[in-house]
């Protein structure tokens, strides 16, 4: 169980996240903070949130009464309260977990590099199907989005104050991305006037009407027809569950900068796979892909990152993604090609000191299939992987783009500066690229 303090618990949000938290049982929620002044300081949590009950908590004008207390700091704000919270959990060295959009690109990259001390997460969206929606836009993108006009349509209540909204910021650089262009060189903000549309823009438009919750959809335009991809939220609880899970993942860790994608891939162990060991008992074994362009360099980096991992005690496994079909390990005419051949879906070759695995797929399997056969390991690590949905670190040797979607990108080593908001390494820096997946993976 962890204890969450709750940053400003009146607003729409906030009353979300505090109904979220008393409703899970894994959370002891311990204080709610509002701004000085307000009637509703000193009330229970539960009558201001309209549960109809106390809970035993109260709300105060200051985080100082329970910061030490608590675990993790939780709120969905606005970017100046995000920052002083921040601030306070670094005094405190507690857990910040942050849904508020807005920031500006200095404070993002402040919030960033508070991952260092203490572990933050900040989220554009807490809603598990909005980051469906973010998967699906990034596949329609990658097959089809060169050919097609796209807008992203975005609707909010008429006090939401950002526009664009941080979801839709976020598609805008999932589209860019996928299509290799910089969001600041062909977004478009809302049309007026008369001209023709400029080709390669990504068109982005705001609404703010009445008591609207969320709406978002991307709208790929083609010459005879269309497709629309559309997310509704109903209320926020859609995107509070989201943010209490956040909040719990974050209170394991020691310190690092996550995203909310990671919590949802641990949650429904996408990217994790369970190993049962000797006492029944059930954990997670993480997987971190090294991804990069052809001739980046990931074989020799990973070579030495297993070297490294393996002298601190780890065990390891390695996955090596193959992109031709008919994958061939063992002899024709031998045994256990025949036996293949004659129609085995799975072929063990079995030795006193070791053990292969041929398993034959009618399609080609997913990385959570082929990692669910391995045990006993700390660490999964991959060579290629580049659009599985696991953690990934990018090499790049000389590129000047990078093959990582940004969502599960979460470091890079280069031999040249990138703007990325995640760690960079320099490529003969494996010491320090391990005590990274060392502290965010394996403590």
């Amino acid at each position: 169980m962890i204890k969450l303090l709750i940053v400003g618990p009146n607003g729409s949000m906030g009353r979300a996240l505090v109904r979220s938290a008393v409703a899970n049982a894994s959370i002891e929620l311990i204080g709610g903070v509002g701004p000085e002044g307000r009637a509703y300081i000193g009330k229970d949590l539960g009558f201001l949130v309209g549960l109809g009950r106390r809970v035993g908590v109260r709300v105060m004008d200051s985080m100082e009464p329970f910061i030490d207390e608590s675990d993790v700091a939780l709120e969905c704000t606005k970017p100046e309260v995000s920052m002083a919270v921040l601030k306070t959990c670094l005094e405190h060295g507690k857990g910040f977990v942050t849904g508020t959009t807005g920031f500006s690109a200095e404070q993002a990259a402040e919030i960033e590099g508070a991952g260092d001390t203490i572990p933050v997460l900040r989220a554009s969206n807490g809603s598990r199907l909005v980051h469906l929606l973010f998967d699906l836009i990034r596949m329609v993108s990658r097959e089809a989005g060169a050919d097609a006009d796209i807008d992203i349509i975005e609707m909010h209540s008429r006090t939401k104050r950002d526009a664009p909204s941080g979801t839709a910021k976020h598609i805008g650089e999932i589209i860019a991305r996928e299509l290799g262009h910089d969001l600041s060189e062909v977004a478009e903000y809302g049309r007026h006037g008369s001209g023709v549309r400029a080709p390669n823009t990504i068109q982005f438009s705001a609404i703010r009407s009445g008591g609207i919750t969320s709406t978002h959809q991307v709208i790929f335009g083609f010459q005879h027809e269309r497709l629309e991809l559309t997310h509704r939220a109903y209320s926020t609880e859609a995107f509070a569950e989201g943010l209490i899970e956040a909040a719990l993942f974050v209170a394991g860790k020691n310190r690092g900068s996550f995203t909310l994608q990671e919590v949802l891939a641990a949650d429904a162990s996408r990217g994790m796979q369970e190993v049962v060991q000797e006492t029944g008992s059930a954990r997670v074994t993480p997987i971190v892909s090294i991804v990069g362009h052809s001739g980046s360099g990931k074989t020799t980096l990973l070579e030495k990152l297993i070297g490294e991992l393996k002298q601190r005690g780890y065990q390891l496994a390695v996955i090596k993604h193959h992109h031709h079909r008919g994958l061939q390990l063992d002899e024709p005419g031998k045994d256990s090609w025949r036996f293949t051949q004659a129609g085995a879906d799975h072929v063990v070759l079995a030795g006193p000191d070791r053990a292969a695995h041929l398993r034959t797929y009618s399609e080609e399997p997913s990385l959570q299939q082929v990692a669910s056969g391995i045990r006993d390991v700390d660490l999964i690590l991959t060579e290629g992987y580049k659009h599985a949905d696991a953690p990934k670190v990018e090499v790049s040797r000389g590129q000047t783009t990078l093959v990582a979607d940004p969502d599960h990108l979460v470091a890079i080593a280069t031999d040249r500066p990138f703007e990325v908001d995640v760690p960079r390494f320099d490529l003969d820096e494996v010491n320090r690229l391990a005590d990274f997946i060392e502290t965010r993976f394996l403590k």
